[in-house]
């Protein structure tokens, strides 16, 4: 009978699954993220955590951005506070940005659709994100440190 009971439990031993070997992957780009430092051409800005906080939800492609102080005029804000539609391909993130503006001459309301590509890694363990939008060409580099 002991051996029948010592079978028993090594069965049920094997056969438990472990929690943790269940858990979903959850992508590293997924959560909060506040830039830290931006440069575009020959400028370049160290930021205050919580200054800007872009927010990625992978599973519904889109990128929430929270600028905190007045954006207006600066350079450092390349997007206005709002959604944007992204996709994540790869290492490569894409997002499309509409934005308006009023021609100088006529007054007339103006809107562009731009498509904006960043190729993107890790540093410092998962902690830091840097997007490249080909700054060997004057484009962005932006650098994030993820925040809970």
């Amino acid at each position: 009978m002991k051996k029948f009971y010592i079978i028993l439990i090594f069965g049920i031993t094997l056969t438990c699954s472990n929690d943790q070997e269940i858990a979903e992957t959850v992508n590293p780009l997924e959560g909060n993220w506040h830039m830290i430092n931006l440069r575009t051409g020959f400028l370049a800005q160290p930021l205050e955590l919580g200054e800007i906080i872009w927010k990625f939800d992978i599973d519904n492609d889109k990128l929430l951005i929270e600028n905190t102080t007045n954006p207006e005029g600066n350079p450092l804000y390349l997007l206005e506070t709002g959604e944007y539609d992204m996709t994540v391909v790869d290492q490569t993130l894409t997002m499309l940005s509409v934005f308006t503006t009023i021609a100088s001459t006529t007054g007339e309301e103006l809107f562009y659709e731009i498509e904006l590509n960043f190729d993107f890694r890790f540093q410092d363990e998962g902690e830091i994100l840097v997007l490249d939008g080909g700054a060997e060409g004057d484009g962005p580099l932006i650098r994030f440190q993820k925040v809970d």
